[in-house]
């Protein structure tokens, strides 16, 4: 049971760093963004960041899908790539 619970984290993380990232298929990049989805990477920048940013961060994300920008999706994955080895190396990711 417990493997399997691992695997589907390991499953999540890996559909969350694609939406961010993209891959070697035509993948549209940031829908979790614009769909304001609380991903692994949000819950760690909640955890991990000054208020202000946290703030920041909801307010992108709980905007409307139609008002969300691609300065908004190119921000928010600045702001996740910049706490990405930060999280990697915090043990979440291993």
């Amino acid at each position: 049971m417990e493997m399997g619970m691992d695997i589907g984290i390991a499953f999540q993380i890996r559909n969350d760093v694609i939406d961010i990232y993209g891959s070697n298929k035509n993948t549209v990049l940031g829908r979790d963004i614009v769909g304001g989805k609380r991903s692994i990477f949000v819950a760690y920048c909640f955890s991990n960041t000054a208020a202000d940013e946290s703030e920041w961060l909801l307010n992108i994300l709980d905007k409307p899908p139609e008002l969300t920008t691609q300065e908004d999706i190119q921000s928010v994955s600045n702001f996740f790539e910049s706490y990405l080895l930060n999280f990697i190396w915090s043990g979440l990711f291993c």
